[in-house]
Order: structure tokens, then sequence, then C-alpha cells
């Protein structure tokens, strides 16, 4: 603990300093010892080895002109005088030293040649630095100075040492950073493209823009999410909503779009790949029914609840819930649109259709308003009902229980601004419908994506 201004300070750890370039520092030099000591192991002759720490002792006396005391390297022979030994005298082999120490040098056959048979150091001797720097130069390392010899093994460390502080000083500055402004925990953050696809591991759809200049893509994991889109008038959205369109074609995916103005149907709508137009008023429009999405009769309640969204007042309910239950239960006979709009039109059919159920007190006779609120709630949604092609008058037939099973083609469901009002029904039940097929059959080769901003996907 350190004391300043009257009060215990925590250490702190790591310090205000710049220890990754510290690092880097560090680490070059080990690794510029590390190929210094490779050259002079593997790269060296054995006397240039032997001579090192005298050549690096006389390099640095010569440049104040001082006596130092040497023992250089002789050979030595029964017969022979013993000489200074030089780089021609040894060849790589084993020999074994007084000591008992065994090197990998031998006598060359021109030194044995000439009569000798050992090498040794001779006695200590008082000699001029540079006299002995410039024998060693000239005769053990050919002319060349220390620089030189290491000329490659300091240029691998100045290599290293790039590399490291490249790595190294912008880890310090967003360290730095971090200490003087904080570090974000949680919240939004202004990220670059490049930033963004690389903390996020960006690779699926993604959105390029003039002022980012690269595309910046999210996880293909996250693409089921819901993507918000908010902005005025002109700003973009479409653009970006059309970008992911255009992906989602590149990669042959299949794709939900609700799109009211049909700027999407123009350019998009591909008849060869399968699309689907759901919208009675258009010609491409297939035949449908709502019976025809139940795969059992017990999911006549879901279609029917689909369609009679329930209300926020408590005192609506009962207008919302009882239509729904005489909804399922004419669902339950396999009707056709038309022949539903015409049973929900007419009192007396609905009233001997659900005769003998619990459903024919709600439109009896005698229940006055009752009566009428539960009819006019069914009438409202005959009449969309009347709108839908009948078999005859197309050659397509669809339903959202197959479609999620295959997913071929594309699905456009758009309308005109007269008409919106009237086909809202359908709209909503047809969306309810695809988004409860999806989930029921997942596909690991698809994905479900959605925008609840300006459009549907």
């Amino acid at each position: 603990m350190a004391i300043q201004w009257g009060r215990k300070e925590s250490i702190i750890w790591p310090p205000h300093v710049p220890i990754f370039s510290y690092s880097a520092v560090a680490t070059a030099i080990l690794c510029s010892c590390l190929f210094v000591w490779q050259r002079l192991t593997f790269s060296m002759t054995p006397l240039q080895k032997s001579y090192i720490t005298e050549y690096m002792r006389s390099q640095i006396g010569s440049t104040f002109k001082a006596h130092e005391t040497y023992r250089l390297l002789y050979l030595g022979g029964a017969s022979s005088k013993p000489r200074l030994a030089f780089p021609v005298d040894f060849v790589p082999g084993q020999s074994t030293l007084p000591n008992g120490n065994v090197i990998p040098v031998a006598l060359s056959d021109l030194a044995i040649a000439q009569g000798y048979r050992w090498f040794f150091r001779g006695p200590e001797q008082k000699l001029a630095d540079i006299s002995v720097h410039r024998w060693l130069r000239a005769t053990v390392y050919e002319d060349e100075g220390l620089l030189r010899l290491f000329a490659v093994s300091l240029l691998e460390g100045v290599v290293t040492l790039a590399a490291m502080l490249w790595l190294a000083i912008p880890r310090d500055i967003k360290r730095f950073k971090q200490l003087k402004y904080g570090r974000i925990l949680r919240g939004p953050q202004m990220l670059t493209p490049e930033e963004f696809n690389k903390k996020q591991k960006g690779d699926g759809v993604g959105f390029k823009t003039t002022e980012l200049g690269k595309m910046m893509r999210i996880p293909r994991r996250k693409e089921a999410q819901h993507f918000q889109m908010m902005g005025d008038t002109g700003v973009g959205k479409t653009q970006l909503i059309m970008q992911i369109l255009r992906q989602i074609r590149e990669r042959e995916d299949s794709a939900i779009v609700y799109d009211p103005a049909c700027e999407y149907l123009q350019r998009f709508y591909d008849p060869k790949r399968g699309d689907i137009v759901l919208n009675p008023l258009d010609d491409r429009c297939p035949y449908w029914g709502p019976a025809q999405e139940m795969a059992s009769n017990a999911e006549a309640d879901a279609i029917a609840a689909s369609l009679y969204q329930p209300a926020d007042d408590a005192k609506d309910e009962f207008f919302h819930e009882t239509p729904a239950q005489i909804f399922a239960h004419l669902l339950k006979k396999g009707p056709t649109p038309h022949q539903l709009a015409e049973w929900m039109a007419s009192s007396d059919t609905l009233e001997s259709l659900v005769a003998g159920t619990e459903m024919s007190f709600y439109i009896d006779r005698k229940a006055g308003p009752q009566r009428a609120g539960v009819l006019a709630s069914l009438g409202l949604v005959a009449k969309c009902f009347r709108l839908l092609p009948e078999k005859p008058q197309t050659d397509r037939i669809w339903n959202a229980r197959t479609w999620a099973k295959e997913r071929k083609g594309w699905i456009f469901i758009t309308s005109r601004p007269p008409e919106r009002k009237t086909l809202r029904p359908l709209h909503s039940l047809w969306i309810d419908l695809l988004v409860m097929r999806l989930l029921t059959t997942p596909q690991h080769t698809h994905c479900r994506t959605g925008d609840r901003g300006e459009r549907y996907l």
C-alpha cells in the first residue's frame, strides 16, 4: 500500500505504462539473443566459436588502445614445434580434451601431415588489443566485423521488434483510452463495419451504405431475430430492406414479404421460382381456403383465434370469443371460402349448423342485442372471404401448411389502399398461419427472419 495525500492508495496493476510495448521490446530482445545463439552454434567454424569472446574484447579494447591478457589456441605434436592454430587446421569430428570432455571437432589432414596431434590453449600473455583484433579479423573471421557477422540475426531481431510493436502499440492506445475514459460494460457502441464484423463474427446478411463503404454483416445465427429499421421518409429504409432481399435471393432462401405498396413485388416477383401473391384482387392469387389449413380439427380454434383477435376491453371480449367459437365449428365441416361466407351471412343457416350445441344459445332469436352483435362480427369477416378466387378461376392451389414443409418460392402479401381495410382480416390470418407453421415445422437449412419496422420479411 502507498500513502499519498494522507490516505492509503491501492497498488494499481497493471501500472499506467505501455506494458504491451515494453513486453514487445523484451520479447524482441530475447528473440534476437536466440537468433545470435543460432548463428553462433550452427553457422560458425569451431575456431570462430572458440575466439568469439576474445574477438569482442579486442574490438572494444582497440577503441581505447588498451592491452589485455589473452590465451590463444595452439597446435602441438611430438616432433613439431607448437604454432598458432588456423581455420584450415580443423574439420568436423570428435576430440577428447584432457578433462574428459568430448567436442565436435578434429584436426584436419593438413595439420596431421605437418606432425600435429593435439590443440591447446597457450599461457596468458599481454598483447595490444588492436593487434589481436586485426589478426583475428584477417585470419579467423574472414575480414568480417562483429556487426557483419551477426547482421542477419540482428535484422531478424529488428523485424521481430517491428512486428511485435505493430501488435502492441494499438493495444496500449486502447488500454490508455480505457484508463482515461473508462470501459463500456453495456450499451451501444460506435463501430466501423470492419470492427463490427470482427467483434460479432458477421457472416450472414449485411447492410451497405454510402457513408460506410463496406458491408456490415449480421451473424448468421442471429438472423432469426428481428430487425428494426427506423427513420424519416426518404432516409433509405426501403433500400436496406431491398439489400436483404437481394442477399436472400442470392442464397436461394425463401422469404415472406408484406408489401402493401407493391414495390417489392415489382422487383423480386419470379414465377419461375414458384412465387405466390396473396391478394384476392390480384389475378395471380391462388385458390386458398381456411378449412384447407387444418391438419386436424383441433387446429380450427387456433385459426379462429387468429381471425378474431381478442380485444383489450373486457366488455367486448364476448363479441370476439363467441364468433371465434362459431367460426371454428364451421371450419370443421370443411367448407370452401365462398360457402363459409354464405353460411356466416345467413342467420337461418347458422342456426341450423350450430343447432344442438352450446353455441346455439349465442345466436338464439330471443337473445336480442347479443345475437345481433355476434352475427355482425361474423358478417364483417364474411365480406373478405367473398373476394377470394374460386377453384375454377385459378390453376393454383396453396396453403401455408404445405408451403412450410417445402418452402419453395417467395410469398408476397399485397394490397391497394382502397381495399386495405377490407383485406386486413385476411392479412392477419395469413401472417399468423405462416408464423405458426414455420415455428412448428423448423428446417435447419432455412432461417426465420422478421422486420417489425416498415415491412415484414
